[in-house]
């Protein structure tokens, strides 16, 4: 009863914004339903709800409460949001997300896709994904790499923030048992190592080496890394 309640309700919702020409439209919609049979009279709501988005927006979204997919859309929405961000394509990423809500989908490779977004330099979609529910921390299956570790590399000191500010364990390792802020002395990226002490990273996380940050700047010999870091420590 109350799923039924909360349908109508947020049809009533978006009834209040629609023009005339679609609530005529919805009303047609929904008297066909109708006369195909009392039978389907519990579909009416779910299919009319979604009904009123296309109408409203000029877009086919679907509200997955309103109007459940089935497991093969389900994994088809999924399949065209990753290729949406792997693409840069925003407005597709939108679409499919409102049609599969799986913000924590991965390709083929066992990428996830803020991984894939961070790869792009795509600071929009990866605030979306993240917006959406993706996991800041999730990691490539294959190298342990996440979005963090990405951003590091490319000197993207706007995706770190952007990524600690949505709670990004700033000390993960990959597989090698780098972390971020390792990543980003070894790519020579003084901006992203400054960003991540910052933000709080811990600059005595040892690689599997036994390594520290520190430790690589100095072999190195990045005289002007290792005093950055020997100042946060």
């Amino acid at each position: 009863m109350s799923c039924r309640v909360s349908a109508r309700m947020r049809i009533r919702s978006v009834w209040m914004q629609m023009t005339e020409s679609a609530k005529a439209a919805w009303r047609e919609e929904r008297m066909t339903i109708r006369q195909t049979g009392s039978r389907h009279q519990p579909m009416i709501h779910a299919r009319a709800g979604g009904l009123i988005r296309v109408l409203a927006t000029g877009l086919v979204l679907v509200t997955a409460s309103l109007f459940p997919l089935s497991g093969h859309a389900q994994f088809s929405a999924a399949y065209e949001l990753i290729k949406a961000v792997k693409d840069g394509d925003y407005a597709k990423a939108r679409e499919e997300m409102l049609k599969c809500n799986c913000p924590t989908a991965r390709d083929a490779d066992g990428d996830p896709l803020i991984v894939l977004a961070a790869r792009n330099g795509d600071l929009p979609m990866t605030r979306f994904l993240l917006e959406s529910g993706a996991n800041p921390n999730a990691a490539s299956r294959s190298s342990g790499e996440t979005a963090l570790m990405v951003f590091a590399r490319a000197d993207n000191t706007e995706g770190i923030k952007l990524l600690a500010a949505h709670g990004a364990d700033l000390d993960a390792v990959d597989k090698a048992g780098e972390t971020a802020l390792i990543q980003a002395v070894r790519a020579r990226k003084l901006r992203a190592v400054r960003a991540l002490l910052e933000a709080g990273a811990d600059p005595e996380v040892a690689d599997y080496q036994g390594q520290t940050a520190l430790d690589v700047a100095r072999q190195m010999r990045l005289r002007n890394f290792a005093r950055l870091i020997e100042d946060a420590q």
